[in-house]
């Protein structure tokens, strides 16, 4: 059975096994584990690190640790142009500017293409960025900004990676507008068909959607913030190694009357043969605010029954008016821990009281020191303990 220690503000996880000591990180940047004793058939691979803008595995907590930029000055968007259409790779200073929309297609370049601005206070502007079937691309610190126009889809979508892999969005303001009836339109980043990709410390507001994902793997989705919208913050499908971790969504503007039923991370799978696998959303902050309910952390079943893998839900706050506070569908091996659940004032309906709702056909699942309002139902042969109501 799993021992789980925390150290110096790090979650360890052991495990000891026929096949030695295993050592889980729980709030790694990149999904990952280290064997004391490697072997070839571990049932989880190892992730490689994915080189970023500044070559470091770990994110920078504030701006002033990040050290100085260094690289060629791009002045304009046709610079920008025979920059990505000629480099092998390299660092290049942005200046301000609004350098249009940009496609990247059929780009493997052989090592990192870093795009940062020259100045942090003015963040160059794109009014659409797409990387299509390319890799080695990292863009940090740009504003990523859509202004509606009339007879604009509300899935409208400027922002996307395609059919790639090793690449990344850090530090970027995914700005969306309202459309013709006041609401937030559009999707903030659509991902679909990609591997090995970090997506850190955006801002994602005013949007219909955020993050809709589709078919990804190796995905670190880490502190970024999303409000202000309409439907789903993270629809996420067909997800498996990845970690989805210290993001805060908050303050929806849900349309009342369109009978949506907005979440704030949905994680599924919509294939009979993929169920997911090797997952962690932890330490998340799902707000309602000053905004409108919404489901907060949902991991539902695929259509064929086949049960997820390895899921994990730890330390997440919740302070929400719907009953799908972490609802977790059929898992085999589900940690739920340590999670804090709080309704909201006033708002006493069953379907309005958050709570933690799992698949009693699940197994091997630990279900541990939760707070939430109401009580879990778990089944015998789980690990259940410490687990608060109030």
């Amino acid at each position: 059975m799993p021992i789980t220690i925390e150290q110096n503000k790090r979650i360890y996880v052991l495990t000891i096994s026929n096949k030695g000591l295993r050592v889980d990180f729980e709030d790694e940047e990149i999904l990952r584990h280290w064997d004391v004793e490697p072997t070839p058939d571990r049932d989880q691979p190892d992730t490689p690190p994915i080189p970023d803008q500044e070559g470091e595995d770990e994110p920078p907590e504030n701006e002033e640790e990040t050290p100085p930029a260094t690289g060629t000055r791009v002045a304009n968007r046709a610079e920008l142009l025979n920059v990505l259409a000629t480099t092998n790779g390299g660092s290049y200073l942005l200046d301000p500017g609004n350098y249009g929309s940009i496609r990247i297609a059929g780009k493997d370049y052989s090592s990192p293409v870093n795009l940062r601005p020259n100045n942090h206070a003015h963040m160059p502007t794109f009014d659409g960025f797409i990387i299509e079937d390319s890799s080695n691309v990292f863009v940090d610190g740009m504003f990523m900004n859509y202004d509606y126009n009339p007879g604009d889809n509300v899935w409208h979508w400027p922002f996307s990676a395609i059919d790639s892999h090793n690449f990344a969005f850090r530090g970027c303001h995914f700005l969306g507008d309202k459309n013709h009836v006041g609401l937030p339109t559009g999707r903030a980043l659509i991902i679909r068909r990609c591997h090995h990709f970090n997506v850190i410390q955006n801002v994602v507001e005013r949007w219909d959607r955020g993050f809709i994902w589709d078919d990804i793997s190796f995905a670190a989705v880490l502190e970024n913030q999303l409000f202000d919208l309409t439907s789903d913050a993270m629809e996420i499908a067909l997800i498996t190694d990845s970690n989805l971790s210290h993001n805060r969504m908050h303050d929806f503007d849900r349309n009342r009357g369109a009978g949506v039923h907005p979440d704030m991370m949905m994680i599924w799978s919509h294939s009979p043969t993929h169920p997911l696998a090797r997952i962690k959303a932890n330490f998340n902050t799902f707000e309602i605010g000053n905004g409108a309910w919404t489901q907060s952390l949902t991991f539902f079943s695929n259509k064929s029954g086949l049960p997820h893998e390895d899921l994990e839900a730890f330390g997440n706050t919740i302070h929400n008016a719907h009953l799908h506070g972490i609802t977790m569908g059929k898992t085999v091996g589900g940690k739920v821990n340590n999670n804090t659940l709080t309704a909201v004032a006033g708002m006493n309906a069953p379907v309005e009281i958050p709570q933690i709702n799992l698949d009693g056909g699940s197994t091997n699942m630990q279900v541990h020191n939760n707070k939430t309002p109401k009580t879990i139902v778990t089944q015998s042969g789980w690990y259940v303990a410490g687990n608060v109501v109030g």
